[in-house]
């Protein structure tokens, strides 16, 4: 092969490997935000819920009113990057009250133990949420229903 055939299949390599680079990450951007969610009431919370394929008790095992930190720091990290996975905008409410419904959940499939929804609402609009399984074998997960 000449020496002008190895540059140029060189360079059509690079430009290729480059291409592959750039639509690899645009995979990657962060998750655009969901649209608002009304929260204000249980009817509400409960039908978002619903509206996912969760079946929950009808009342919340738990309601706690909080204030949030004015800055979200290291303790914060890995539930900050789990709402932004999902769309939602917790960071957004540092400095302010918000509130966390707790809801036990009735249909999680394949597992035996207690498996509980948190809801996060700020402004009477959801701002984050998470799923929880406590104990020994629990987790900790988005609020999307698994397949």
């Amino acid at each position: 092969m000449s020496h002008k055939i190895r540059k140029s299949t060189a360079a059509v390599l690079c430009c290729a490997l480059a291409l592959l680079l750039v639509l690899a990450g645009c995979g990657k951007k962060e998750k655009e935000p969901v649209e608002p969610v009304p929260a204000a009431t249980n009817e509400q919370r409960i039908t978002f819920l619903n509206g996912l394929g969760w079946k929950v008790d009808p009342e919340p095992l738990e309601t706690l009113a909080m204030r949030l930190p004015r800055e979200l720091g290291e303790e914060y990290g890995d539930y900050l990057k789990l709402q932004d996975a999902q769309g939602f905008p917790f960071a957004k409410c540092a400095g302010q009250t918000v509130s966390r419904y707790t809801y036990k959940v009735n249909n999680y499939p394949g597992y035996d133990g207690p498996v509980q929804i948190n809801l996060w609402v700020c402004d009477g609009m959801l701002s984050g949420g998470d799923l929880i399984a406590p104990g020994e074998k629990g987790f900790t997960a988005g609020l999307a229903f698994p397949r």
